[in-house]
């Protein structure tokens, strides 16, 4: 019996060791994964998030990627010509964007806390750079709202956040091909009554496999190296390919 209670608390430790896990004062979550490899045949992935409440919490699930900046323009015809006419830059925006709540949001919380925390994805703060007067300003967001949302980097609508008994739960992320390198963070929040009672942070890393990181490196740092490294392999190819093919044989 002691070799069997001690072969279960070193598996229970070797599983904490090799999945994220996030401890709050009355929350536990978890991920199915530290980490997503990217590779040139990556076509997405679904990392499961779980965890242990309490019975009455309301749970919600935000997820953020790595943020960067985006210009966005709106083409006129100029002199019969259609160009980049007005434009503006969103700025630190998340290149990704999740959100999961166990109950309709509006239902759990007020729209002052909903703003506040970000949470709705058809309304979100966007940080802009550039005249964001213009009488389409609305217009501009919407579109790059709806770019986002064809690539599956930004919701339609929210996502569940299934209740498994009195205490557990559990969501389901799925991350697209189109999404960037980077780390993801993700913040489970638990409300009770309108207000955070308890709050839980987890993140994972999309990374490239390790010969599709070294020729993007190679690429970038050594490009000159990698050019000449791609001739030869043409040269070297073409060479083959006509001494296979020749018709003297």
């Amino acid at each position: 019996m002691r070799h069997l209670v001690w072969k279960i608390c070193v598996l229970l430790a070797i599983w904490h060791i090799t999945t994220p896990m996030a401890l709050a004062n009355n929350m536990i979550a978890e991920l199915s994964a530290a980490a997503v490899i990217k590779s040139q045949a990556f076509q997405g992935r679904e990392i499961v998030l779980s965890g242990i409440a309490q019975s009455n919490s309301n749970i919600v699930i935000m997820v953020q990627g790595p943020s960067a900046n985006y210009r966005i323009w709106k083409k006129a015809k100029v002199h019969g010509l259609w160009v980049n006419h007005e434009g503006m830059i969103l700025k630190d925006i998340p290149s990704f964007y999740f959100v999961a709540a166990s109950r309709p949001i509006d239902q759990m919380i007020n729209a002052e806390a909903v703003s506040k925390y970000n949470l709705d994805p058809t309304h979100l703060i966007f940080p802009v750079e550039g005249n964001s007067s213009l009488p389409n300003f609305e217009e501009f967001v919407q579109n790059f709202y709806h770019y986002k949302q064809r690539q599956r980097l930004f919701p339609i609508t929210i996502a569940q956040v299934e209740r498994i008994g009195a205490h557990l739960f559990r969501s389901y992320i799925y991350i697209p091909e189109s999404a960037i390198i980077g780390t993801y963070h993700i913040k489970i929040y638990n409300f009770t009554h309108g207000n955070i009672v308890d709050q839980a942070n987890l993140q994972f890393d999309l990374v490239r496999s390790t010969l599709d990181n070294d020729i993007d490196l190679t690429s970038h740092q050594r490009p000159l190296y990698y050019a000449a490294i791609a001739v030869l392999i043409a040269l070297t190819t073409g060479a083959i390919a006509g001494y296979m093919f020749r018709n003297d044989r």
